[in-house]
């Protein structure tokens, strides 16, 4: 037996024992083999946390994770070089010069032909070469010149002596030089040591000593003090030579930030103020009377001068007096006066006043004189200029009109042409509706004007554009696009493996790129800036930094959640009064496979800003004690793909922004604005943020009241990016996103619709499907099997209503026959017919009495293949559902399906009279059901499932099963 085939069958039995102990819907979820991903005859094998796939070696062979790439020997060989045929293990090194073998792994040995001359000398092998070490008296490649020269052995400090034809040369050991090696090299001469380390000369090699602050051989690394985030209260941290420095946000001190200032050991107060420390600040609680930053100043209750008539005000604590002596007036405000009016002696209309002991006329323009006695002649002085003439407007003469009093004052000048204005002194400006165009100056005439244009206009309006394009400026290909008194070139796209082009005039290669740290396929985007080249680097979603190195993504899967507090940016007095500041906001990416959930939670029980999944939509919310706002996306975003989404509040408006394919723009908006008055004022509770989900307390404010599973990258609170790496260590998430598709292939097999729960699945059966995986069938029965009759009975076990459905699959060739019928018991044996379904010419009957009109499904049933049928009553109208079309096929009277009703599927018992309704049927019959309740005649054990079981039945057979045709032996010689 082979050993896979073993393991097999002992899966098999194992999961067979786990299925008969633990019932038929315990989800199995932990053989990673089920799904046979290994590939072309490969062997699967479970183990803890994932599977592996043994490859077969026979017959053309395989690798990798799922044995599903041709076998390439050449991936395990030790040579460099090397060929290979796809699919065995054939392959053939190719071997450098000094090597050999089928790996190229022995080394030749150049000595073994003797290649030295002289007897005594040694031949030292070298790769791909060899030397001769001659003895005293020869020298040469081969040692076969006689020297003397190297007798005296002059080379030094373990230098070897090698002859020449004229004398010696002596081959120096590293770190040495010289005619005879006696010159110790220095290394440091170089200087290797970098950052101001000092440099150690050894024999051929040197030793660096770093100062403080400075690591690495050659001290080139600069040790990040900055590196466990000493700094506190969101200080930023700065890495020095040898220490680090804490740049502190306002309102915290310390080496680390660590402690904050409290502003109120000043008092700053006055005047028996109450002090409140805030983080960076302070606010004084005044006593009434006084008011200002510090409540140092007494308000001053005369300033809205309360007094009347001259009257004096005399400032209080908190209130104030009005001294009304000598003004002849009285009251608290000395308002009250005695009127020496009563005589009318104001003329010409107008108003007389009250007065101490006396009394003042208002006149009306144009009159003077204590009782406005006098007429003012406004034209005396001749105010008029420019040749304009003067005309009084009390003078009666000069106008066809009544005279009034409250027009007479004052004089009108009739101008000259060319003039206007009260008295004819200003020269019309025709400049006043801009003629001149694109920014043109324009300078008054006499009756004209005159265009001055900015450099890149002509015309005499300054109407007419200069292409700046024309002197064709946009070099190396750039295509050159017209301004306002401008231009700009837009550079070609590089050929590959060149650098692309940028300036102004697409003259200037752009090499910022080159050797660029962008990481995890970010794009580099070249820039000069002033002269100087460099670049930026646009990351792909999941990533951040300078250089797109910080993983943003990051998974919860337990239903916890991440907790963590922001800073709060400090809103002035003028914000608060204007609602003038940028408001709130949280954007992130997620993907989930979940219906409903939360996404985010700010704030807490009073003052919060939500976003969650609800019904597969989306839905944020802001709640104050003022006021309310929420807006909902219903697109489905619970299909596993990424979501890019941004909640933005201010005090007017919450906006909810989705980004992604199906929207507008890429960029579908939901506003809700409601929140005018009064305005939506976030607390100092928005500091609180949690992420996937919330306390419970909270999490029951929100309509989904579950935690996210899913992923979550591209946090960003307030518009500043939001980490996993700084969340707080006892939280529960996973950095990156992996998630098994438990839906392929299909664990439903077919019969069902597999529903992604993210961890786990589940399948949603097609009927007449159950189980787990939708792999058994609920059972057929058949009615009326060699034409005998048969039927069931069921007694309703509880009210259905006035509204219910009525469904089952069917197989007939018989055109007649009672497929459903609902009684009422009545003294009666038989009851009372109330609602009856069944077959007549081949198609669905519906009738509501016995004797009454019935309805007609205009589909043809009979046809011996297996149909399903839905119908439906609501509000007295039938709706018949086959083969996916809706038929509306009238309406019936209104009736309702009460507890103690019985129902009776495929006949009537005893000599009840079915032939009304066409007879017994005869076929099979599966699934029935009404409402959701099965009609079903075995006690099957499913105790998820509603069942009214049979009561009565009678010949009713399990399964599909056709009559014996040969029975009457019909077929004749032989």
């Amino acid at each position: 037996m082979e050993l896979g085939k073993v393991r097999l069958n002992l899966r098999t039995i194992l999961l067979t024992v786990m299925m008969f102990k633990w019932g038929t819907f315990c989800r199995a979820t932990s053989d990673k083999c089920l799904s046979a991903p290994c590939q072309n005859g490969a062997t699967c094998v479970d183990t803890d946390n994932d599977y592996a796939c043994i490859c077969t070696r026979d017959g053309v062979q395989y690798m990798g994770k799922h044995c599903d790439e041709l076998y390439d020997a050449c991936s395990f060989a030790l040579c460099k070089d090397c060929t290979s045929v796809p699919g065995t293990t054939e392959y053939h090194c190719i071997c450098p010069d000094g090597l050999m073998g089928d790996n190229c792994t022995e080394e030749i040995d150049e000595c073994q032909s003797n290649p030295c001359f002289e007897p005594r000398s040694l031949c030292v092998d070298q790769m791909n070469g060899y030397f001769c070490r001659c003895p005293a008296g020869y020298g040469g490649q081969d040692c076969r010149t006689h020297v003397t020269d190297c007798i005296d052995e002059p080379c030094k400090n373990n230098g070897s002596c090698a002859l020449r034809p004229d004398s010696f040369e002596c081959l120096c050991a590293q770190g040495f030089s010289g005619k005879t090696c006696e010159e110790d090299v220095d290394e440091c001469l170089s200087e290797p040591c970098q950052n101001g380390a000092i440099c150690v000369d050894g024999v051929a090699e040197f030793y660096c000593f770093c100062v403080p602050g400075f690591q690495g051989f050659n001290c080139e690394i600069d040790i990040n003090e900055c590196a466990s985030q000493p700094c506190e209260n969101n200080a930023t941290c700065i890495n020095e030579k040898d220490h680090y420095e804490c740049e502190c946000l306002e309102g915290f001190t310390g080496v680390n930030c660590q402690a904050e200032l409290n502003e109120c050991e000043s008092s700053p107060c006055q005047n028996g103020a109450t002090c409140h420390d805030l983080i960076g600040m302070y606010s004084c609680e005044c006593p009434p009377g006084f008011d200002s930053i510090n409540c140092e100043v007494d308000v001053d209750e005369c300033a809205s001068e309360p007094c009347q008539n001259e009257a004096i005000c005399r400032d209080m604590v908190n209130s104030y007096t009005c001294d009304c002596s000598n003004t002849g007036f009285e009251g608290d405000n000395c308002e009250v006066d005695i009127s020496e009016c009563a005589s009318d002696p104001c003329q010409h209309g107008a108003t007389c006043l009250e007065g101490v002991k006396g009394y003042t006329c208002l006149c009306w323009p144009g009159y003077e004189g204590p009782s406005c006695e006098t007429d003012i002649d406004e034209c005396a002085e001749k105010p008029c200029e420019n040749g304009g003439e003067c005309f009084e407007r009390s003078d009666p003469s000069s106008w066809e009109l009544e005279l009034s009093f409250g027009d007479a004052a004052g004089y009108i000048c009739q101008c000259q042409p060319g003039f206007a204005g009260e008295n004819c002194s200003v020269n019309i400006d025709e400049c006043e509706s801009e003629p001149c165009h694109n920014g043109g100056a324009c300078m008054d005439k006499i009756n004209g004007y005159v265009c001055a244009c900015p450099v890149g206009f002509l015309g005499k309006l300054c109407e007419l554009d200069v292409n700046e394009c024309e002197s064709e400026p946009c070099q190396n290909g750039g295509w050159c696009e017209d301004g306002s008194a401008s231009y700009t070139c837009h550079c070609p796209e590089p050929q590959p493996g060149e650098l692309p082009w940028g300036g102004e005039n697409c003259d200037v290669k752009l090499y910022g790129c080159v050797g660029h740290k962008c990481q995890n396929e970010a794009t580099c985007l070249p820039k000069i800036e002033d002269g100087k080249h460099g670049h930026e680097c646009l990351c792909p979603h999941g990533f951040y930094d300078d250089h797109c190195s910080t993983r943003t993504t990051f998974s919860l899967r337990t239903h916890g959640f991440i907790h963590f507090q922001v800073a709060l940016k400090e809103r002035t007095r003028r914000e608060v009064e204007h609602q003038d500041h940028q408001g709130f906001g949280v954007q992130l990416r997620f993907r989930t496979t979940l219906p409903k959930m939360l996404l985010f939670f700010r704030g807490d029980m009073d003052n919060y800003l939500l976003l969650e999944v609800v019904n597969n939509g989306l839905h944020a919310k802001a709640f104050s004690e003022e006021s309310e706002m929420d807006v909902t996306f219903p697109e489905p975003v619970g299909d596993g793909d990424w979501r890019d989404v941004h909640v933005l509040l201010d005090t007017n408006s919450l906006v909810l922004i989705l980004r992604g394919p199906n929207c507008q723009g890429h960029r579908c908006t939901v506003t809700d604005g409601s929140a005018e008055e009064p305005p939506f004022q976030p607390s100092e509770a928005f500091a609180n943020v949690y992420i996937g989900g919330a306390p419970n307390e909270l999490l029951q404010l929100s309509m989904s009241g579950e935690g996210f599973t899913g992923c979550i990258e591209d946090l960003l609170v307030d518009s500043k990016y939001i980490l996993p790496q700084t969340f707080p260590g006892d939280q529960s998430y996973e950095l990156g996103c992996s998630k098994t598709e438990w839906c392929k292939p299909d664990p439903c097999n077919g019969h069902g619709h597999c529903v992604d729960l993210w961890t786990s699945y589940q399948c949603d059966c097609y009927r007449p499907f159950y189980g787990e995986s939708c792999a058994e069938e609920l059972l057929s029965w058949t009615y009326s099997h060699e034409d005998t009759r048969s039927f069931s009975v069921y007694n309703v076990g509880k009210n259905h209503g006035s509204n219910f459905n009525v469904s089952f699959f069917l197989r007939t060739l018989k055109p007649e026959g009672l497929l459903f019928q609902l009684r009422r018991p009545t003294v009666r044996d038989e009851g009372e017919v109330y609602f009856s379904i069944y077959l007549k010419m081949g198609r669905v009957f519906v009738s509501s009495l016995p004797n009454g009109t019935p309805l007609i499904a205009p589909v043809f049933v009979t046809t011996g293949e297996k149909q399903f049928i839905f119908m439906e009553v609501k509000n007295g109208h039938v709706v018949v559902d086959h083969a996916g079309l809706n038929y509306g096929i009238g309406e019936i009277p209104k009736m309702t399906v009460n507890s103690g009703d019985q129902a009776h599927i495929g006949g009537l018992p005893k000599n009840w009279d079915s032939d009304k309704w066409g007879g017994h049927f005869k076929g099979c019959l599966q699934d029935f059901r009404l409402d959701s309740v099965h009609l079903d005649l075995d006690g099957w054990s499913n105790s998820n499932r509603k069942v009214y079981l049979s009561s009565n039945a009678k010949n009713v057979k399990e399964g599909c099963i056709s009559d014996d045709t040969c029975k009457t032996n019909p077929c004749q010689n032989g």
